[in-house]
């Protein structure tokens, strides 16, 4: 099964900006409230036809940063979010450009150290508010659980 295949049976993304769709299928161990385990995220992240993932690979945690870097990229605090998660098979930058678009590299792989695809895409600032509003959805049916200190 190819990965356009696979992608149609997911429904509509939580999040899709160009190319680049995100889904949350929910939480890796719901019954868990702890900061650790009760935060792990089950996704998928897809780009155009190149690449895409399955899996539980990033946290509660790491979706309000994501968020909170984009908020502070449309309020031009910065000119470049770079969102690396604990897990390596996912990578997003953002970049605010001269021209008022945003650039935004993603890197999607199976295997971090053997093998990766980029996907670039531009985009309007206009884009980057739906972002922002599709992550809030997320963080707020995903908030994060425990608190960090009971790690």
């Amino acid at each position: 099964m190819n990965g356009s295949s696979r992608i149609e049976k997911l429904g509509p993304p939580a999040l899709k900006v160009s190319g680049f769709q995100f889904w949350v299928h929910g939480r890796e161990f719901p019954d868990m409230d702890d900061y650790h385990d009760g935060n792990w995220l089950r996704m998928t992240a897809y780009c155009d036809e190149e690449a895409w993932i399955s899996g539980s690979y990033i946290t509660a945690v790491e979706m309000q940063g994501w968020l909170k870097f984009c908020e502070d990229l449309a309020k031009g605090h910065d000119e470049t979010a770079e969102l690396e998660f604990l897990e390596p098979e996912l990578e997003i930058q953002l970049t605010n450009k001269p021209d008022r678009k945003i650039e935004m590299v993603v890197t999607i792989s199976h295997q971090p150290y053997e093998q990766k695809h980029r996907c670039k895409y531009k985009f309007a600032t206009s884009a980057l508010a739906r972002m922002i509003q599709d992550l809030k959805t997320i963080v707020s049916k995903y908030p994060v659980r425990g608190t960090p200190e009971e790690c």
